[in-house]
């Protein structure tokens, strides 16, 4: 079976094409997002082409691409056109989205005779959406997984093909979330893929009526009431540090520590450090305990 990945440049789509590749599996192609306005479909390794020289350091999808020789493009998918030109020349026979974050028109989807799906980082129903980890952070999961489903004219509303539950270490960081959760996508997708290829595949529709959404945050979501417990707090806090967006605690005594990440939390009461400067690491209260963090600022 020739599989035509969707994907994006992140720390997701990487792990899924390689778990792909690894178990030997027929990749004929790599779609991303176009970057260049105005340009329907560009080649940026044609079909055919020579294998590049790989990148050091944590594989990307391009480096990827390279190493294998995998025709890879990119698509600004509000020209459908292009891509019926383009996509019969990769033949593939399934289409599959990793992370890409435009919806695909069934008439490209109809390109593959066997339709497409989407590998999604939550257990759907729940946190449809752009950013299901970010939200998976911020309620303080300690358990979510990865769901294959069908393509649909809907974002992460397809039926349920396979999933896999996954826990969520205290303290995780987003970035490795997210890379592990692409191996997990990666290693479940290709353990439905030959049923798939004997026409065996079997699909449950979703509870529509349960699904919750993850869409891009707003900077309101980035305040933390210390009404909120510790650990949530500590998870949330700590699992979006990398992404650089400082998240706002409100004391409830008017005083607003803005912080860039949490380096701990005690469930046990202790004395909360004074102020020496912005750079030094604070114990703030919670409802249920202190989250000891390393505040950028803060206002009264």
């Amino acid at each position: 079976m020739r599989i035509l990945l969707f994907g994006m440049r992140c720390h997701f789509t990487p792990p899924v094409l390689a778990a792909l590749l690894d178990a030997g599996h027929d990749v004929t192609g790599v779609v991303l997002p176009g970057r260049q306005p105005g340009r329907a479909w560009r080649w940026l390794r044609k079909p055919g082409s020579r294998p590049g020289v790989p990148l050091a350091g944590v594989p990307t999808i391009e480096s990827l691409a390279a190493r294998h020789r995998l025709p890879l493009a990119e698509w600004n998918s509000g020209d459908i056109e292009s891509a019926l030109e383009a996509i019969p020349a990769l033949q593939p026979d399934l289409i599959v989205v990793a992370c890409f974050p435009r919806l695909i028109p069934n008439v490209v989807v109809d390109l593959a005779p066997f339709g497409g799906c989407n590998v999604h980082p939550s257990l759907l129903p729940a946190l449809r959406g752009p950013d299901p980890l970010f939200w998976t952070l911020h309620a303080g999961l300690h358990r979510s997984g990865v769901t294959v489903h069908l393509l649909s004219d809907r974002f992460d509303a397809g039926d349920i093909v396979a999933q896999r539950e996954i826990e969520i270490p205290a303290g995780e960081r987003i970035d490795r979330l997210e890379t592990v959760m692409g191996q997990v996508g990666g290693e479940l997708l290709g353990e439905t893929l030959p049923q798939w290829a004997m026409a065996r595949t079997s699909a449950r529709p979703q509870n529509h009526g349960a699904a919750t959404s993850a869409p891009n945050p707003q900077p309101s979501d980035l305040r933390v009431p210390v009404t909120w417990p510790v650990e949530r707090a500590f998870r949330f806090i700590r699992g979006i540090a990398p992404l650089r967006m400082e998240t706002e605690i409100f004391d409830g005594n008017g005083k607003i520590w803005r912080v860039r990440d949490a380096e701990c939390w005690d469930a046990e009461s202790v004395e909360a450090e004074s102020m020496q400067g912005y750079r030094e690491k604070i114990a703030i209260p919670f409802s249920d305990g202190f989250l000891r963090v390393i505040p950028t600022e803060i206002e009264h």
